[in-house]
């Protein structure tokens, strides 16, 4: 056990899923499965552990495993993964993870570039897939080095934040996923801002504005969501980071 902690957890190897669960291949003859790391993997959450990955064959028994161990964030792999798929994928996603997008995004990204690949392995861009606790936030580079910027005293406009939520709600650029996770983090801006600033609170909201932020940035030119969204965020940062 490391008494400081980690981020992030890693696993490259062989594993599989039999009867829902899953199993971690250690060597050809040994194996072990999530209940036996269950205690090790709690002490880890609550030193801190924010994102698990399972770069491996099969992962969904393991993210069912690890999910209720309430790690905010897993990423597995559905089916059995390539060798060559499996470290393109973790090249692409910290690139575009490291560079400030959001957990879903770098995700999204990785497997758009894995999908050229898939003349020579048919699904590829299918396989890495996020479990994400509820009650967690979207995972940020920001929030591993402990950067997340804090909200100052002020109001900011709720009518700016409703009127961003209507153009969120009727744009077609986002998919279902992306639309319910912005949603979900303007409802907790509008939670949060009228309040009395706390630490958890800036937090929460600091992690709010990045992630509608980096969405919004991800966006087709052409979108009206995105020059809206771009001209209603520029007032709400000026009101609530000062």
């Amino acid at each position: 056990r490391d008494e400081i902690g980690w981020d992030i957890l890693f696993f490259a190897g062989h594993s599989l899923t039999e009867e829902e669960s899953g199993i971690i291949h250690i060597n050809p003859t040994d194996y072990l499965t999530i209940s036996d790391l269950k205690y090790s993997l709690r002490f880890a959450v609550n030193r801190g552990l924010k994102l698990a990955i399972f770069n491996s064959c099969d992962g969904l028994g393991l993210a069912r495993d690890l999910a209720d161990l309430q790690i905010p964030q897993i990423i597995v792999m559905r089916e059995p993964v390539p060798d060559t798929i499996a470290t393109e994928f973790l090249k692409y996603f910290l690139l575009a993870f490291s560079k400030g997008k959001t957990l879903y995004t770098a995700v999204r990204e990785a497997r758009e570039k894995l999908h050229a690949k898939e003349d020579q392995y048919p699904c590829a861009s299918w396989l890495p897939i996020i479990f994400q606790n509820p009650s967690e936030m979207p995972l940020i580079w920001d929030d591993l080095r402990g950067l997340s910027s804090t909200i100052t005293d002020g109001k900011t406009s709720l009518e700016d934040l409703a009127k961003l939520r209507e153009i969120f709600e009727q744009n077609l650029d986002l998919s279902p996923l992306e639309q319910a996770n912005i949603l979900e983090q303007l409802q907790a801006l509008v939670q949060i801002v009228p309040m009395p600033p706390s630490e958890l609170k800036q937090r929460l909201g600091s992690q709010a504005l990045m992630v509608i932020k980096g969405t919004i940035a991800d966006l087709p030119a052409t979108s009206i969501l995105k020059h809206e969204g771009q001209k209603l965020l520029k007032e709400i940062y000026q009101e609530i980071l000062g």
